[in-house]
């Protein structure tokens, strides 16, 4: 027998766990049943006028040995019972939350094909970013072009959006730069062939990652991501290469926190002021 409460392996007909005291129920009935047995032997060998007398006294005893006897099977059974109605009820809670997503996933993704379909980018990154900013229970998770979306095509807006500003004469804010320049280092850097490769295998695969045409229009905003890197905010190859690499983890993640600590450089080389 192998205690459920410390893990200390005893013999079965043990009415207890020797180290931590659990109570082990098959083994408390069967030495009640023993005990019982034993009294009934005894009480053959006894005169008559001592089984009257002996009934009284084990009568007495055996009341008492029941009673916490009882308690503890039916607290027992109290508790798997518990356990039960909370599997159930954690059962119910998930094919709630299934059919809720089902439902809003039906409702909205013929709208999201249809931008998609009509290269509307922006209306489903804006869609997107109003869900976590209502702190909406619903993402776009399921929806198949997720990944060129919101991993590629937004970190492409996030630089585009530099660029458009500085055309149109206006210096762009030090949001603007926090945006564009992780963005950036990621296109430019980080999003490399094998990369690209890997996430096509996976659509094909489960349906999930970068169709073949996404993966050429991918290709264009790492282009474009590293014109803006090196004309729009004054990087030198060597330069954008090293702070890739600090941004790069020991497991081949990217990681963010040494881009938003070069903000600063940029706005001040650019002369834009914060």
């Amino acid at each position: 027998m192998i205690c459920p409460n410390c893990g200390g392996d005893f013999a079965d007909w043990a009415p207890k766990c020797p180290y931590c005291g659990n109570m082990n129920y098959q083994g408390a009935e069967k030495q009640y049943m023993d005990q019982l047995e034993t009294l009934r032997q005894d009480m053959e060998e006894l005169p008559e006028a001592s089984k009257e007398h002996y009934r009284k006294g084990i009568g007495g005893a055996v009341k008492k040995m029941f009673r916490p006897l009882l308690v503890l099977i039916l607290a027992a059974v109290a508790i798997a019972a518990l356990g039960v109605l909370w599997e159930q009820y954690q059962d119910r809670k998930y094919e709630d939350r299934y059919l809720r997503t089902h439902a809003w996933e039906k409702e909205n993704f013929p709208q999201l094909n249809q931008w998609y379909e009509a290269g509307e980018y922006d209306k489903i990154v804006e869609f997107s970013d109003r869900l976590v900013e209502e702190e909406s229970e619903f993402r776009l998770n399921n929806w198949e072009h997720t990944v060129f979306v919101t991993d590629y095509y937004k970190p492409y807006g996030d630089c585009l959006l530099l660029r458009r500003t500085l055309e149109e004469g206006e210096i762009p804010s030090w949001e603007m730069v926090m945006d564009a320049l992780p963005a950036g280092i990621f296109l430019a850097f980080y999003t490399t062939e094998e990369r690209l490769e890997e996430k096509a295998e996976e659509m094909e695969k489960w349906g999930y990652g970068l169709t073949g045409d996404e993966v050429l229009k991918v290709k264009e905003y790492c282009l474009a991501a590293r014109a803006v890197l090196y004309e729009n905010m004054g990087f030198t190859e060597e330069e954008a290469l090293t702070l890739s690499l600090e941004c790069i983890d020991e497991d081949g993640y990217m990681r963010y926190a040494p881009c938003y600590d070069y903000v600063d450089i940029v706005m001040e080389r650019m002369g834009w002021e914060r």
